[in-house]
């Protein structure tokens, strides 16, 4: 039987082709289901009656990117520095006012399906290029994985951009520095240097200024080029490490000086950076590794938690099995394993600190949506790694391991149904579920008065002072702006 699954998997592995097309076409499916789900679920995230009124207002574009209250911050004295985020949330919210100008309305995000297809095309390329014929079909496995997962599946709907964008640059990271692995002994030019200077600089940059996830696992992906320049002596590395330290101090100096100058143009009112309230505990330590735990759950197929703790383990043990069939000097020999312990450490301490700053995410559906991005993409990209270090060591596992991924695989897509259920009888269930298809008929139809339109539409959870002149009901200041930017504005009071 081993011998039949090796061979089978030898067999398919050499089909590289016809793995080419049938990736993509798999990928193609998989996001073309998921915008269908969430567009039938039309589902609308109450603040979105903040974010598409404002971005589809007269206001010069300076002024709609760097302004409170695209963080709900109207009055209030902070800013998060996370302007990417932001200006792509407007190029969002414009993508919708345009399909609504063409009849084609919905409340979902390009952004985050055209970020899917980029991350799946670039995975493709790049593990045919990079990669042994073996690791492209396990890549492969590993990216459907991926797209099957509860967050890249769920969270399609309209509302923030930042931690889509913060997993494309990790996923971009992770690809440059296999890249940079692959081209030492080479000899590599000044412009492939400055190339690399320049993208590492790029990558880093827009990461960090996509989110405040972003800085943090930046912080922790520079440990790796850090290494292997100082540690392995691996020059072509250099460009990596400079364009880091240029890039953390720019977004210094930009956080403290730039940023605040520009909102003050923006919104006329000096701003300082947001304080996170909160402390730490043995208990939010723990809370920080079952959360870690529960992520890696979601991509391998909701193995349970023992599964996970085990995965974890196993995840260390591969690093001492490749390091004491490697030939490395034994100086450096833990290195490898204990930059991945490190590594693990600090993403729960860090969950732990956004637990703090932000307890929802303790909550069943915010679980499994959005925040949950960029921890699936570390997943994602670091089990890359460890199985080509384990397939290095043992050509005879690649068969056993693209068979439990492929079982794994059938368990994500069979739980996609549940999940969603999680999803929508969440906190948005009552404030959001079904309301998209109400603000598009609201929309299409300017002689029906707002509140009758949207009279089965529940009171809007936010603030009134954001919600001004209307909000009393979700979906009450969309339908307005919209009314009024495509020509159909009733001119009746809400």
């Amino acid at each position: 039987m081993k011998k039949l699954f090796i061979s089978i998997f030898d067999y398919i592995s050499e089909q590289q082709k016809i793995i080419l097309y049938l990736s993509i076409i798999l990928c193609a499916l998989i996001i073309l289901v998921s915008v269908y789900v969430n567009y039938n679920n039309g589902t609308f995230h109450y603040e979105n009656d903040v974010y598409i009124p404002h971005f589809l207002s007269d206001k010069p574009l300076l002024m709609k990117i760097f302004n409170p209250i695209t963080e709900l911050a109207n009055g209030k004295n902070f800013f998060r520095a996370r302007e990417v985020g932001t200006f792509f949330n407007y190029v969002d919210t414009s993508f919708i006012f345009y399909c609504f100008r063409l009849g084609i309305p919905h409340f979902l995000s390009m952004v985050h399906y055209l970020s899917l297809i980029i991350i799946s095309l670039m995975t493709i390329f790049f593990a045919k290029k990079y990669l042994t014929k073996k690791m492209f079909v396990i890549t492969i496995l590993l990216l459907i994985l991926f797209l099957t997962s509860p967050a890249p599946f769920l969270t399609g709907l309209y509302y923030r951009t930042s931690k889509i964008l913060t997993s494309l640059g990790i996923f971009f990271m992770f690809w440059l520095i296999t890249i940079k692995k692959h081209s030492f002994g080479k000899n590599e030019s000044r412009y492939s240097h400055l190339t690399s200077f320049l993208l590492t600089f790029f990558i880093v940059t827009f990461t960090c200024l996509a989110d405040e996830q972003g800085l943090a696992y930046m912080i922790l992906a520079f440990i790796i080029p850090l290494v292997y320049f100082k540690f392995y002596e691996r020059k072509n590395f250099l460009p990596l490490v400079w364009g880091f330290l240029f890039s953390f101090i720019f977004v210094y100096l930009y956080r403290k000086i730039l940023d605040p100058f520009l909102y003050l143009i923006g919104s006329g009112t000096n701003h300082a950076q947001i304080q996170y309230a909160g402390t730490l505990s043995f208990q939010n330590f723990k809370q920080g590794f079952f959360l870690l735990s529960e992520y890696v759950q979601q991509f391998f197929g909701n193995i349970g938690m023992i599964g996970a703790f085990i995965l974890i383990g196993f995840s260390i043990f591969i690093m001492f099995h490749y390091i004491s069939k490697k030939n490395i000097n034994q100086k450096y020999k833990l290195i490898p394993v204990s930059v991945l312990i490190i590594g693990i450490v600090y993403i729960v301490f860090l969950l732990n600190l956004m637990t703090i700053a932000h307890p929802p995410l303790l909550w069943a559906d915010v679980k499994i949506v959005y925040y949950t991005l960029p921890p699936l993409m570390v997943i994602f990209c670091t089990s890359i790694y460890l199985i080509q270090k384990l397939i290095e060591q043992n050509p005879g596992l690649g068969s056993l391991t693209a068979f439990f991924l492929l079982l794994m695989i059938v368990s994500n897509s069979v739980l996609l149904n549940n999940n969603n259920r999680i999803f929508y009888s969440g906190h948005l269930h009552n404030k959001g579920f079904k309301i998209a298809p109400l603000i598009i008929f609201a929309v299409y139809h300017p002689d029906i008065p707002l509140a009758q339109a949207l009279k089965s539409s529940p009171a809007s959870p936010l603030p009134q002072e954001l919600l001004s002149p209307v909000g009393q009901k979700i979906g009450g200041p969309t339908t307005l702006i919209l009314r009024q930017r495509i020509g159909k504005n009733d001119n009746k009071n809400y």
